[in-house]
């Protein structure tokens, strides 16, 4: 999907925007597999499971992000899809990549040194929203990846983005407690 670069505002970083209606409209965009992902992803039943790993693997970026909302939404019922969900920490989506975390560390299985690089990586990305997504998981799931109170700090203190900031220094507070 092409994105354009719409502005960039020191404080909060670059904020693409995506004419979707173009996208949608020139044919290719799978809009129904999209939409029908999105529900299965909500429908939180494991037994759509074999579908939602199939779907990690789709082409469409929209499809994958979904399919990983899935197995977040499922937790430890997606177990068995986390080997993919490990490749998908490469992709070359940012949401994608972030989703993947996200459902990694909802399965519980963030501990073995793939989350965290990739988390804390995409706080700097030059996409806003995808660093402030970043932010929001390790918020969420701060003890699940081992977030070291001072790797908080530093990327607090060194961000330009006020967005992730509030984020970080919200799961600061909560180590402090």
């Amino acid at each position: 999907m092409n994105c354009k670069l719409v502005r960039k505002i020191p404080a909060f970083g670059n904020f693409y925007r995506v004419n979707f209606s173009d996208y949608v409209r020139n044919g290719n965009f799978p809009l129904g597999r999209v939409i029908e992902t999105a529900e299965l992803a909500t429908m939180h039943d494991s037994g759509q499971l074999p579908e939602l790993m199939k779907r990690l693997r789709d082409p469409e970026s929209a499809v994958r992000f979904w399919a990983a909302t899935g197995c977040a939404v499922l937790g430890k019922k997606a177990l068995p899809a986390k080997a993919i969900l490990v490749g998908m920490l490469k992709d070359t989506s940012g949401d994608c990549r972030i989703t993947a975390a996200e459902a990694l560390c909802s399965m519980g299985e963030s501990g073995d040194g793939d989350v965290l690089p990739v988390l804390m990586k995409d706080l700097t990305n030059e996409n806003a929203m995808v660093a402030l997504r970043a932010a929001n998981v390790l918020d969420i799931f701060s003890e699940e990846v081992s977030s070291p109170l001072a790797t908080f700090e530093t990327v607090l203190h060194n961000s330009e983005n006020n967005y992730v900031k509030r984020v970080l220094s919200h799961a600061v507070s909560r180590f402090r407690k």
